[in-house]
């Protein structure tokens, strides 16, 4: 007598071959679409220094297009906040803004965002419980911006010239988004519609440290050690500034690269 097979046996079998074939289907997709030359994914956890406790994580996507800008897809959970944003950041090839797409909840009030860079002009829209507050600001040709998403931060160093050297200014526009208690940056502001993001201009300092090897729960990386003094230090990695490692000083907070994946 023939070994009967089961219905649950090839159900599993048929199920395996298919989820295979979407994951293959999917890295196919990234390597093949001529909108993208190089993507690369990954998620941080975020924790509190002193005992090592989970505050959230976040998870991002970037594809970098055929003429050197940027496209950033992030999402983020900060539980002791109450706290879920998703955004959207496009930048072009040298790292400066190009435009932001976001939205907040904190609690139960949500804020969204929308930020467009026009040359030397920054015209942001900000909605909170209906109400919608608009305005433009001048930029200058080098800035960045506080977003939220951790992954951006990282961006802030696009500006920094290494074959120059030692501490460089630079602007950050805290616009639309967070940064620390205590800092020149700022702090979170989007349960108002106050428009810090028109106003917010800050310059700061930038220093890269040197390169330093860095193991973190996504492996071992070969990274760049970069700076702003007295308020953060930052590990990244490749041509497009990917964050391995990040210490928060004010809040000491840190943030950690737990899974990564890149291509083609």
């Amino acid at each position: 007598m023939k070994p009967l097979i089961s219905f649950s046996f090839i159900y599993l079998i048929t199920l395996s071959t298919a989820c295979a074939s979407a994951e293959d289907a999917a890295t196919i997709a990234a390597n093949e679409n001529t909108a993208i030359t190089r993507w690369a994914t990954g998620k941080y956890m975020y924790r509190v220094s002193e005992d090592m406790r989970q505050r959230g994580f976040e998870e991002w996507r970037l594809s970098v297009h055929a003429d050197g800008s940027r496209t950033f897809t992030m999402w983020y959970s900060v539980f002791e906040d109450s706290l879920d944003t998703t955004a959207v950041l496009r930048l072009d090839k040298n790292f400066r803004p190009l435009s932001l797409y976001k939205t907040t909840w904190i609690g139960e009030k949500m804020t969204n965002t929308h930020a467009v860079v026009n040359g030397n002009t920054v015209e942001t829209w900000i909605q909170v419980d209906g109400e919608v507050a608009s305005g433009t600001l001048e930029v200058p040709d080098r800035f960045s911006m506080m977003v939220g998403p951790i992954v951006a931060d990282a961006l802030h160093f696009g500006a920094y010239d290494k074959e120059k050297g030692g501490v460089q200014r630079s602007t950050i526009l805290a616009s639309v988004s967070a940064g620390g208690e205590d800092t020149p940056i700022g702090k979170a502001t989007e349960s108002s519609t106050a428009m810090i993001g028109l106003s917010n201009l800050t310059p700061i300092d930038l220093e890269w440290v040197g390169v330093e090897t860095v193991k973190v729960a996504a492996g071992v990386f070969e990274t760049d050690h970069y700076r702003m003094p007295g308020i953060m230090d930052m590990w990244l990695i490749g041509e497009d500034l990917t964050m391995v490692k990040y210490l928060w000083h004010p809040n000491a907070y840190e943030y950690e690269l737990v899974e990564y994946n890149s291509g083609p």
